[in-house]
């Protein structure tokens, strides 16, 4: 069976556009969940600054409805974390990022509303041991990614420090280089002077 060239092109056609309104559509989902889990940490930093430190044994309406905005942000953390890594590198910088957020929002939970949290994931996270794995899974990889682009100022002055040692080093011996190479030069027009003076003596000698 032979298909028609116009036929084949179709159907690559179709297939590029198919593959590409998928990546198109899990990138839009991805942008969605990262803004839904934004507006939840932003409200969580609101109640926090006007309420008091959370406490597990006494938990207030106010820790309640916040503990509600970090089920939604973890959530939508999940949910991010499962789509980037579709599509990103393992290392980065936004998979960080989100895994740096689902950790924040996690550790929220575990102080304010744990029951909350239990009964919200139940599969991964339905008790305090695999909530607390969950958590050291987070804030561990949150790190690892983190720490390949982390450059702290002062290890950049040491190496500053040392690059610029480094350039003065190589200058002052170009330097030298040159003094040596002038000395010599001077030596041989000395030494072509004398052989000068020698000759004009043999000169007066004939």
């Amino acid at each position: 069976i032979h298909a028609h060239p116009c036929d084949v092109s179709m159907c690559v056609c179709v297939c590029v556009y198919v593959r590409t309104y998928a990546m198109v559509t899990v990138q839009v989902r991805a942008r969605i969940h990262m803004l839904v889990a934004k507006a939840c940490q932003a409200k969580i930093i609101q109640r926090s600054k006007s309420a008091p430190s959370p406490s597990p044994s006494s938990i207030s309406l106010s820790d309640v409805k916040t503990g509600g905005y970090a089920i939604v942000m973890l959530q939508a953390c999940t949910d991010l974390e499962a789509i980037q890594r579709l599509y990103l590198p393992a290392t980065h910088i936004q998979l960080g990022a989100t895994l740096a957020d689902a950790h924040a929002a996690l550790t929220y939970i575990l102080q304010t509303n744990r029951k909350l949290l239990y009964d919200t994931f139940p599969d991964t996270m339905g008790s305090f041991a695999l909530a607390s794995r969950e958590e050291l899974r987070l804030r561990k990889q949150a790190d690892d990614i983190q720490a390949l682009y982390r450059h702290s100022p002062s290890k950049l002055k040491a190496e500053q420090t040392a690059a610029g040692a480094q350039h003065n080093n190589k200058e002052e011996e170009e330097e030298g280089e040159d003094e040596v190479q002038e000395e010599e030069d001077g030596s041989d027009e000395g030494a072509g002077d004398r052989l000068g003076e020698q000759d004009d003596a043999w000169d007066d000698f004939d």
